[in-house]
């Protein structure tokens, strides 16, 4: 059992009022530490569509007891690798399709309101494909950038088709890149990349989560499994917490080492539907049944501590963390909510994106970052802000 305790929230960053767009003042999951021992967060200051993101850079150099918003980063953050280099995943923007030559599709799908094409890889240009990473080499405070070829398969590249009918949308067809969703560092030095994408399969080509194996500090990566969507894991609608969602398949995976041996990772499957944890106990080759994690959940975050406390947290609706000091990551205890689920705001009817970051601070504190859309500035007004707020854990080993 863990108990968690929270401090109050401190803000990294406010938009002026007025600011309501879907994307914008949203989405700080990326947090890591610089070389440079400070903590850096990138959250997104722009409108959320296929072939546009805009990033805003804030860092802490008092575990997170105050925020200067930077226009970049003073120093090097990512994932540290046991040879000193830093690591972190590059986004590549959705390509315009005008210029390019691509073969017939595979398959024409149409989901909710988007229509796609989709390509299998070998279907698609050589110079189009690969997962773009960024490595910094101790010394040096410069990334360059790497292109590895990662495929999983039966995954499919996908063109996602003119959405200027859609309030969010781009005008114009585009190639959406292969792409990094996490990298995470196991105990032995590896390093392990974590993916998503459309795969084909008789049924709705839905996304699965992928696992791709390094042990030459990120420098080849190797396929080592994926999980795929499955219609038996689905409930019934009737048994829906939040009717009229869609499933998506497996997506936005974090995975953690656990102290017996095995591997956890809990993954999104729905906006507002059920998520998912599996356990591996032979290195990621071969995955247990998934079974609902909670009944609702987006882009999870693990972090694990040194007093054996393993936290997770996510959101939509609300934000939330969960914690467990089971060995094995089988029992959990309770949600505890940092906004609530009931909360709602005129913004799309809910109060968070959802979609948090989390990093140990210490042997027995997490940081979580998150959105809140109606949160005061110092003039009282209720305006988009992310916020950083730590939590302090007790194991029952020292309860």
């Amino acid at each position: 059992m863990v108990k968690m305790y929270l401090n109050e929230p401190v803000v990294v960053s406010q938009a002026e009022p007025g600011v309501v767009k879907w994307g914008m003042w949203q989405f700080p999951s990326n947090i890591a530490r610089m070389r440079d021992g400070g903590i850096a967060l990138q959250y997104s200051v722009g409108q959320d569509t296929v072939a546009g993101y805009k990033s805003a850079f804030a860092v802490s150099y008092d575990q997170g007891d105050s925020w200067r918003e930077v226009e970049h980063f003073p120093s090097p953050a990512g994932l540290l690798l046991k040879n000193g280099d830093i690591l972190r995943p590059k986004t590549i923007l959705g390509l315009n399709t005008d210029w390019i030559e691509l073969t017939p599709y595979d398959r024409r799908w149409r989901w909710v309101f988007v229509e796609y094409d989709l390509y299998l890889t070998d279907d698609i240009p050589h110079l189009l494909r690969g997962i773009r990473l960024e490595r910094c080499v101790p010394g040096s405070n410069t990334f360059i950038m790497e292109r590895h070829r990662v495929n999983t398969p039966g995954e499919y590249m996908v063109v996602t088709r003119d959405l200027s009918h859609h309030p969010y949308g781009t005008d114009g067809d585009f190639l959406n890149a292969q792409f990094c969703h996490r990298l995470r560092l196991a105990p032995d030095g590896s390093v392990w990349m974590l993916t998503y994408q459309n795969m084909k399969r008789e049924g709705d080509p839905l996304y699965a989560s992928s696992f791709h194996v390094s042990n030459d500090n990120g420098k080849t990566f190797e396929y080592r499994s994926h999980i795929a969507h499955d219609e038996s894991f689905e409930l019934p609608p009737e048994k829906w917490i939040y009717p009229g969602e869609v499933y998506e398949g497996f997506c936005e995976p974090d995975i953690a080492f656990m102290p017996d041996g095995s591997i956890i990772c809990i993954m999104r499957n729905g906006g507002k539907l059920p998520m998912f944890i599996m356990r591996s106990t032979d290195d990621g080759y071969n995955w247990s049944r998934p079974v609902p994690f909670d009944d609702f959940g987006v882009i999870p975050g693990i972090a694990q501590l040194e007093n054996g406390a393993t936290v997770v947290v996510y959101g939509r609706p609300g934000v939330h963390v969960r914690a467990t000091d089971d060995p094995q990551g089988l029992g959990w205890g309770d949600r505890l909510s940092i906004i609530s689920t009931e909360r709602s705001s005129p913004l799309y009817g809910g109060s968070s994106c959802g979609n948090c970051g989390i990093m140990a601070l210490d042997s027995d504190t997490v940081l979580v970052t998150y959105s809140d859309f109606e949160y005061p500035n110092p003039d009282g007004v209720l305006v988009k802000t992310i916020l950083a707020q730590k939590i302090h854990t007790k194991t029952s080993v020292n309860l």
